[in-house]
């Protein structure tokens, strides 16, 4: 079932049967004790665990912004419609104009009165309860005990109701509908509508046996709320259940997936889940708890709502060759590899040297990690020549850094940093704020390079002082590949940003091939003539443009890296403007969007606070503008759910180290404040076209967030991840760190 958020609204009832007598009326008095008041309220189901429960979802009303408009019910009485029928319920139109008659700051509608709904005390059954909007369409639902949906509720209809004479009978009732609902009150007959939503976990299982033989699992499902203490984790108990299994007609086993409904409030919940395999028909196994941890609401919906959802989490237990799909419950932690940094961007491997490490710091420094521990001297130091950074935050620096493919017979490497700016400026009157170098350097040894062998390979004026990009990295096919941004500023308009293609949002260097290097990826040729030469298949050799653009249309692609296994694809992260970050697969002349986009949404430069409702797909020569894989909100996003001020770019783990992270694509939030808390993510991939999953990755040493800011990743030769960060935002102090993740 691939939707997986479903809503369960308690609908209160009260019947106060009013007459159309006046206040003061002697009739009214004699009839209070006559007359019985009805009253239906709201019904929490906390946890609804049903074995199998794969049914489809046609029956349930969608749930919308339309008002409601009127009520249909439907009552009996000793086997006889009393109020309406299920053929022709009873219509009750609400007063069209709401007020908050009971100081809860809510709304309330009313019904108008109606004399069919004066009724004498006894037994009624209520049999049909809708709510509609003006279109007379369905907006909510209270699903029957012998229907499909009625084993989803606690209280489904029908409902028997004991009525007394002068009294008030509350009873609650359940209705269904998709989506999420504002909550409404309804009255005369008085209908308060409270809404409860919950988010389905579905769960499926193989146990595979020494053989590696595959069989249906049998096991049993316990959810507790979240306590936050992780020595107690179990809150209060949600409930539990056990998988439907059995044998066939044809005498093979199954089982069914189990499905959990878990409370979603308008926060962030969390719950603590534990997943015991029984023993089974079968197969001969121990009862125990094979899986056990924390999720969130989140997380459910981010595996399990959508059209690329997976319909359940899928374990795999015993001699299994493959591992849980998606990945949770992986216990994952980080270990400090080195710390006393700076302000530590990224950790790069020499290929073939397996016993080091090299962290770039952007004060200047190349640092050594040799066999665990950081060399007190470090290998290159080159910050007597980069401009003089800010203390308080800066996005100059040194920023990358390449070792050859052939590094261990050439001793050559490569690094990325801003040098102090050249003569002139991109307009009269502007001086450029930095120069983006590459330059060239050779080794010693393994532990100290010749800081005198610098030879300058490329050079690139920076009208600002942000938006430096600043990964290199040599690719697959030997070629050196630079991450460099549109020059700064914002939305790519201002001095040093040129007219394009794109008048709607004035033109910037995303878009344009022609004038400039900036917004783009470039790949150069270093093995060939001085200072460098441009491979022949880069997409505008021998047509307008620039040679040296790979790709184009980016921000800030701060940090890229090449996947070392599968089809190596280059993975590239570019910081958003103030609405969407993005993570992109980049190919060989692909267009990718900035500034005309912004993630898989139309940027508006004139008020970037927003998004247009239309935008090109195509550039002018022809061009589709490719969306990214992964799409995260920047935390001022309006629209809500921000979880991030900056993506940051990482690895796809290639690691044996956590086989259930294998081939899937890490990364992180740099904070999602101006206040250090940083988190880690995870991406699932996907198919061709669409948004890849992602979730946050639990690390059992830390809370909500790691508590620094994430400002790199890195990758060993052995496929293992690399987190850098440090607890202050700027390039200063000591506290810059290098962490392993770990098992």
């Amino acid at each position: 079932m691939k939707n997986a958020i479903k809503l369960m609204a308690g609908i209160a009832v009260a019947a106060m049967l009013f007459s159309s007598c006046s206040k003061d009326d002697p009739i009214k008095d004699r009839m209070e004790g006559e007359k019985a008041t009805l009253s239906f309220g709201a019904l929490l189901n906390d946890l609804t665990s049903k074995n199998g429960l794969k049914q489809q979802l046609e029956d349930i009303p969608e749930c919308s912004d339309d008002l409601p408009v009127f009520v249909e019910v439907a009552l009996s009485q000793e086997g006889n419609w009393v109020i309406g029928s299920d053929t022709n319920p009873l219509r009750v139109d609400l007063n069209p104009s709401p007020g908050d008659f009971d100081g809860d700051g809510v709304d309330n509608y009313f019904t108008e009165e109606s004399a069919q709904l004066e009724l004498v005390p006894g037994t009624y059954r209520l049999e049909y309860f809708t709510v509609h909007n003006a279109d007379g369409d369905v907006i909510w639902m209270a699903p029957r005990t012998q229907g499909l949906f009625g084993s989803l509720v606690d209280s489904a209809l029908p409902l028997d109701i004991q009525l007394g004479a002068g009294t008030k009978k509350y009873v609650s009732v359940d209705v269904l509908c998709y989506e999420d609902r504002m909550v409404n009150q309804y009255g005369y007959l008085f209908f308060d509508i409270v809404q409860n939503e919950a988010v389905e976990f579905c769960v499926f299982g193989n146990f595979c046996d020494e053989t590696g033989r595959h069989f249906p699992a049998s096991f049993r499902v316990d959810a507790w709320t979240y306590s936050g203490n992780e020595a107690e984790p179990k809150g209060q108990i949600l409930g539990g259940d056990i998988n439907n299994t059995g044998v066939n007609g044809d005498g093979d086993f199954f089982a069914d997936p189990l499905c959990l409904f878990l409370p979603n409030t308008s926060g962030m919940d969390q719950y603590y889940l534990e997943i015991t395999l029984l023993d089974s028909d079968a197969y001969d196994t121990q009862e125990r708890i094979i899986r056990s941890g924390v999720i969130t609401d989140e997380d459910v919906m981010r595996f399990f709502d959508g059209d690329d959802a997976v319909e359940y989490f899928h374990f795999r237990e015993g001699a299994c060759a493959m591992a849980d799909s998606p990945a949770l419950f992986v216990d994952v932690d980080l270990q400090l590899i080195a710390d006393g940094m700076t302000s530590p961007v990224g950790v790069v491997a020499v290929p073939g040297d397996n016993s080091r490490l090299y962290v770039i710091d952007q004060t200047g420094q190349i640092w050594v990690i040799e066999n665990g521990v950081r060399n007190p001297q470090p290998f290159l130091d080159v910050s007597d020549r980069i401009i003089a950074l800010s203390e308080g935050y800066d996005e100059r620096g040194l920023l990358g850094l390449a070792f050859h493919p052939q590094f261990s017979s050439n001793s050559r490497f490569y690094v990325y940093y801003t040098a102090p700016p050249g003569a002139g400026g991109p307009m009269e009157g502007e001086m450029w704020d930095n120069r983006s170098r590459i330059s060239e350097f050779t080794a010693s040894s393994p532990t100290s390079a010749d800081a005198g062998s610098e030879r300058i390979v490329l050079e690139v004026d920076q009208p600002q002082s942000n938006h430096e990009g600043g990964t290199i990295a040599f690719g697959p096919d030997g070629y050196l590949y630079i991450s460099i941004g549109d020059g700064g500023n914002a939305n790519d308009v201002g001095p040093g940003h040129v007219q394009d293609w794109y008048d709607v949002n004035a033109g910037g260097n995303g878009q344009d091939n022609f004038a400039n290097l900036l917004g783009n990826i470039l790949r150069i040729d270093v093995d060939g003539a001085a200072p460098y030469e441009v491979p022949g298949s880069n997409p505008f050799v021998g047509e307008d443009g620039l040679d040296e653009i790979y790709a184009f249309g980016f921000r800030n692609p701060y940090r890229m890296s090449f996947d070392m296994g599968g089809m190596n694809q280059l993975f590239v992260g570019d910081a958003g403007q103030g609405l969407f970050e993005e993570v992109s697969i980049v190919e060989l002349g692909g267009n990718y969007g900035w500034n005309v986009k912004e993630g898989t949404h139309c940027f508006n430069a004139a008020d970037n606070t927003t998004v247009l409702p239309t935008c090109p797909d195509v550039d002018p020569f022809g061009n589709p503008l490719r969306d990214p894989v992964i799409e995260m909100r920047h935390v001022n996003n309006p629209m809500g759910g921000g979880e991030t001020i900056v993506i940051v770019g990482g690895y796809v783990y290639r690691g044996d180290a956590i086989p259930d992270f294998e081939g899937r694509y890490i990364f992180g939030s740099f904070a999602n404040s101006f206040a250090p808390t940083g988190e880690l993510f995870i991406a699932e991939p996907s198919g061709p076209g669409g948004l890849w999953e992602y979730h946050e990755i639990d690390l059992a040493g830390y809370g909500d967030h790691i508590g620094e800011f994430v400002k790199g990743f890195g990758q060993d030769n052995a496929g293992e991840v690399y987190v850098i960060t440090s607890t202050v935002l700027g390039p200063t102090g000591n506290t810059g760190k290098v962490y392993k993740l770990v098992p």
